[in-house]
């Protein structure tokens, strides 16, 4: 790579760190202002939206290829590390035949966003009376697109809520699929436990 080409590297990695951080104020505004009930676990949902951030650009900088994100291994790291921070013990279970499944930072950075919300929507409200709690992700790639489902096996939702809920976490999930120009729905899972479908263009 020359100079020139390094220079320009730097200053677009520069830009695209300045609107991270932008989305991170705004999303914490939104959330001070949807959400008064529980002031520590706005707190302790900004810390893992801000890791999951940074855990990106951690990839990144350790990558040949910085303008691209290995987004199997980052959402399974991005899972463990939310996840070992939980009360109990959750398993993370992770099934897909893709090794390697490289996207756009522009693309990794919102369905990183939103499976971390998902996630943290399982650990709030999935698993009371459940053992062996689970959260798993799974992962498809087609010709031109991809297809994320991240769920658990708790005690599900009734059919009425959903991506059709108002709580913070929804409208975040809405504001990212629409940034993504893709699709995310809801699903329940035979035997109990809920999933959340997204699909998007690569």
């Amino acid at each position: 790579m020359s100079s020139a080409e390094e220079i320009l590297l730097v200053r677009e990695l520069n830009h695209r760190v300045k609107n991270n951080l932008q989305l991170m104020l705004s999303m914490i505004s939104l959330h001070r202002s949807q959400d008064h009930s529980d002031p520590e676990a706005i707190l302790t949902a900004t810390e893992h939206r801000i890791r999951t951030l940074a855990m990106i650009h951690e990839q990144l900088y350790r990558s040949d290829r910085p303008t691209e994100v290995d987004l199997s291994r980052y959402l399974s790291d991005m899972a463990g590390a939310i996840l070992s921070t939980a009360a109990e013990s959750i398993m993370l279970i992770t099934c897909t035949s893709i090794e390697t499944l490289r996207v756009p930072l522009d693309k990794a950075i919102p369905v990183g966003l939103i499976v971390n919300e998902i996630i943290l929507n399982s650990l709030k409200y999935a698993f009371p009376g459940i053992e062996n709690p689970a959260v798993s992700i799974d992962y498809h790639r087609n010709e031109n697109s991809v297809t994320i489902f991240a769920g658990d096996n708790g005690v599900g939702m009734p059919s009425t809520d959903g991506l059709e809920s108002v709580g913070f976490g929804t409208l975040v999930i809405n504001a990212l699929t629409a940034q993504l120009q893709g699709r995310c729905a809801w699903e329940g899972i035979d035997g109990g436990g809920t999933a959340f479908r997204l699909t998007f263009s690569v």
